[in-house]
């Protein structure tokens, strides 16, 4: 059998075959043949076929998923937020632009205000923090500094209807406002405001600034505010204080030689008296001796004097102490007293030692 060069398909190879041998080749010489490379399997030109249609549909696939991806990311509408969530973010950012806006407004009216008028806000926004503050009732207001810092370190006083001081620490950093005050329990009460809330709730329309101009007629100097209330000022200097109440003369004579000549002879002794006011209405006393008890009477503070009133069958005023005020100060005078035709004359000052001495004795029922 005479090979040919070259692969040839089966009905080539089969009729060049019959040609040669006269006929046709049998089941082993076709393998023969296809071993020999003198002709092709049958099925491998449909083979390569389905081979390159599978790795050709892959890659197409692949490409139709990819651009498939692309024109998800790139131009497919993402979809609508549900419509409460996308109001809500328009409304956040809305309020927020306004927010901003209106802070700017109000630290921009805030500081064309003089200095009078903010106090007069500082005021107001307190007593709206704290309906309980005497603040807007007194008849003055003043505000003291800490070093140049105005109105954002310091502490605003006023007094009340009884005379008592009352004392608002206030700092305000930025636009926040705050307030500590020490109430009358002791407690340190803080609360806090916004300059932007002080401004639309007590200056937003004319109505409102006609009242923080009330307010603003209120404001007093410092020294003006302690001496406006003589009571109060020295009710102020008073409690929580020591005195010493003294004999200074008999009868135009000191007490030394008062007793020399007849006067009486405890004079120096039973002219001593020992004062310390626990609060505005209150006073312990005692005299010299271990035998002498403390006790506790009431007292009154009118413009010119301080009245300690008697207690038990001593109905009687025990001491009436004159007073001035001058350059912001408690001055205490000498106090005369005429009985049995004799005059006595005693000071009244302060003494750091007068507490201890009336708590060291005891106190009469």
């Amino acid at each position: 059998m005479r090979k040919r060069s070259g692969m040839i398909n089966e009905k080539e190879w089969k009729k060049s075959f019959k040609n040669i041998n006269g006929r046709l080749p049998n089941e082993n010489e076709y393998r023969e043949a296809i071993s020999n490379g003198l002709l092709r399997e049958p099925n491998q030109p449909n083979s390569d076929k389905k081979t390159i249609i599978i790795v050709g549909a892959i890659l197409g696939g692949l490409l139709v998923v990819i651009i498939a991806i692309l024109l998800t990311i790139f131009f497919y509408p993402k979809p609508a937020e549900p419509q409460s969530s996308f109001n809500s973010n328009s409304t956040q950012s809305s309020i927020s632009s306004i927010e901003t806006d209106s802070k700017k407004d109000s630290l921009f009216t805030w500081s064309n205000l003089n200095l009078n008028e903010q106090i007069a806000l500082i005021a107001q926004a307190y007593a709206g923090l704290n309906p309980q503050t005497t603040i807007l009732s007194a008849d003055k207001i003043s505000m003291t500094a800490n070093g140049n810092k105005g109105v954002n370190d310091g502490f605003i006083q006023w007094y009340d209807q009884n005379h008592k001081l009352h004392k608002l620490n206030v700092l305000i950093s930025d636009e926040n406002v705050n307030y500590d005050y020490l109430s009358s329990a002791g407690q340190a009460e803080k609360k806090s405001t916004k300059i932007s809330k002080m401004i639309s709730n007590y200056y937003e329309t004319d109505s409102m600034k006609e009242e923080t101009e009330t307010v603003t007629s209120k404001m007093v100097t410092p020294a003006d505010l302690l001496t406006s209330d003589p009571i109060g000022f020295v009710q102020n200097n008073i409690v929580g204080k020591g005195f010493i109440r003294q004999i200074k003369s008999y009868d135009g004579m000191n007490p030394d030689r008062a007793m020399k000549n007849g006067g009486p002879q405890n004079l120096i002794h039973d002219g001593v008296e020992y004062y310390y006011f626990t609060d505005n209405n209150s006073v312990k006393l005692t005299g010299l001796g271990t035998y002498v008890s403390s006790a506790k009477h009431s007292y009154r503070i009118t413009d010119r004097s301080i009245t300690i009133d008697g207690v038990g069958y001593q109905k009687t005023t025990l001491a009436e102490i004159p007073y001035k005020i001058e350059n912001g100060e408690v001055f205490f005078e000498d106090e005369s007293i005429n009985y049995e035709a004799h005059t006595y004359i005693y000071s009244f000052r302060e003494d750091s030692k007068a507490k201890d001495y009336i708590d060291s004795k005891k106190e009469s029922n």
